[in-house]
């Protein structure tokens, strides 16, 4: 029997299961019944079983796709027995969470409907840190690619304390090599880690991880995507002066990154108070903003408004020494939320703390 073959390839986590088997009891059943051999044979209740795993495993998964695209993509879908069969699996959880294949979507599914309750995603933590065996081999980033995005979700909510989750999910994808693509470490990755490890403070580990992972980068981008980040961590360091050496001493390529580059050249400028050097990097970005042919009308409008805000907002700065503290609140005041009606632009939340050290300025 071919189906009995590759059910034995396959684990009990991996849904294909539930249709192996569900093939194979129906071969039994048929034997049996062909052979008017009905009594002593279960076949059709494990028939019917398998169906019904092999269903409600696949219904979960596709449920969380549809739930996932029409939040990424404003698509309306229809959820038919969508909440019959959470009361299903609510109503005997010995049963159905014992099954990998459905326990690990079952939660996903719950952090999609209910996102304020964070039980579900701690339940799928959980799930996730346990015996890696216990998920199917094809489907573990998957199901941490959910976990992540419901952790930025609430970090982009505000709620500050999914920066320690988000990261930690990261680690365990590194470390059972989830990550790679084309065995590569993806730079876009690689920027997302660093990025997070500097919002909690982790800055001893997030030295160790720049060099550690240095060689599992792509080598035509290795040596760009290692000076960027290495910069960004000192520049959260509070280092500005090695973050200038390295930032000044590399010419990127790659758009994102010489995007990102300028935008954290121009943040320390501002830090340190270095007004010529600030004014000529401005006009240089936007120099570079008009003629760089592979700069998207997005990125353009997001830059060009940073710049135009960071200008003001240095102006601003400039002019502590003699306006009073209620005149520089009133116009930081006015700058933010000037800030907060421009649709596109980058860096917000640095020009606001920006802003706010200025009114607290004597």
């Amino acid at each position: 029997m071919h189906a009995a073959k590759l059910l034995k390839q396959l684990p009990e986590n991996d849904k294909l299961h539930f249709y192996y088997k569900l093939c194979i009891e129906n071969e039994m059943d048929n034997f049996f019944i062909n052979r008017k051999k009905k009594a002593g044979t279960n076949h059709l209740q494990q028939k019917s079983d398998s169906l019904d795993l092999f269903f409600i495993a696949n219904k979960l998964e596709y449920w969380c796709d549809m739930l996932n695209r029409s939040n990424v993509l404003n698509i309306d879908y229809d959820y038919p027995l969508m909440e019959e069969i959470i009361r299903l699996i609510h109503s005997d959880k010995e049963k159905y969470l014992s099954i990998s294949a459905i326990k690990n979507y079952y939660f996903i599914l719950l952090t999609l409907k209910e996102p304020e309750n964070e039980i579900h995603f701690f339940q799928l933590k959980k799930n996730l840190s346990a015996d890696s065996s216990a998920i199917a081999e094809n489907e573990e980033k998957v199901l941490f690619d959910y976990a992540q995005n419901y952790c930025i979700k609430r970090i982009n909510k505000g709620d500050s304390l999914f920066l320690e989750e988000l990261l930690f999910l990261y680690k365990e994808m590194i470390h059972r090599e989830l990550i790679y693509e084309s065995g590569f470490f993806p730079a876009s990755d690689f920027k997302n880690v660093i990025t997070i490890a500097c919002r909690t403070k982790s800055f001893d580990w997030a030295e160790d991880f720049i060099f550690q992972y240095k060689e599992k980068l792509e080598p035509g981008i290795r040596e760009h995507v290692f000076q960027y980040n290495l910069a960004s961590l000192y520049y959260e360091k509070g280092d500005y002066d090695k973050a200038l050496e390295l930032l000044n001493k590399v010419e990127f390529t790659d758009i994102y990154f010489a995007l990102g580059g300028r935008s954290m050249l121009m943040k320390i400028y501002f830090e340190l108070n270095e007004h010529d050097a600030l004014n000529w990097h401005l006009d240089a970005f936007i120099n570079y903003l008009r003629r760089n042919k592979l700069v998207s009308k997005y990125q353009y409008s997001v830059h060009i408004n940073f710049i135009r805000f960071t200008r003001k907002a240095f102006q601003l700065k400039s002019d502590t020494e003699w306006k009073s503290k209620k005149e520089l609140e009133k116009a930081s005041k006015k700058l933010i939320e000037m800030i907060n009606q421009t649709k596109e632009i980058t860096n917000k939340a640095w020009l606001e703390k920006q802003l706010k050290k200025i009114m607290k300025e004597d």
